[in-house]
């Protein structure tokens, strides 16, 4: 499917960004026509993420800060900017459709660095210790006590 026949569902209705996106289209060699799979890896990337946009925050008469973006902005950055920007539970919901949850490849949706997550105490990290019952944490703290040493708990004291 094209682009031109529904590809981007969120631009169906939203003439101008469409209009604007033919121009980027254009200038980048591909055409509204293309269908999406047969679009390089640059030009997904350039209609997905965007190129050359810049950011301008600025404040409405009604005290809110909305920003204004220079060059493409791109799907993904625009539908994250609505869905933060939006007061409108009705327009945060249109924008959730196109939303998917997952887990972070890298932390597995730990949300931790994995430089914090290598630094283990009792074969534990900081993640697996916060998400232990109260008391199991007891418990994984007395046996620490009791002498077992943390850093190497094979090993005899």
């Amino acid at each position: 499917m094209s682009i031109a026949q529904g590809g981007i569902k969120p631009y169906q209705t939203q003439y101008w960004y469409f209009y604007r996106l033919e121009d980027v289209a254009r200038e980048h060699g591909f055409s509204l026509n293309t269908p999406i799979k047969n679009l390089s890896k640059e030009q997904l990337n350039l209609l997905l993420y965007g190129e050359n946009f810049e950011r301008h925050k600025y404040r409405t008469r009604f005290g809110q800060v909305r920003e204004h973006t220079e060059g493409w902005e791109g799907v993904i950055p625009r539908m994250e900017r609505l869905y933060r920007e939006t007061e409108s539970e009705y327009s945060r919901a249109e924008a959730e459709r196109y939303m998917v949850t997952k887990p972070c490849l890298e932390c597995q949706g730990k949300r931790l660095e994995a430089e914090a997550l290598a630094v283990t105490i009792g074969e534990k990290n900081i993640f697996d210790v916060s998400g232990l019952p109260v008391s199991q944490t007891l418990a994984w703290v007395t046996a620490l006590n009791r002498g077992i040493n943390p850093f190497f708990p094979n090993a005899n004291n």
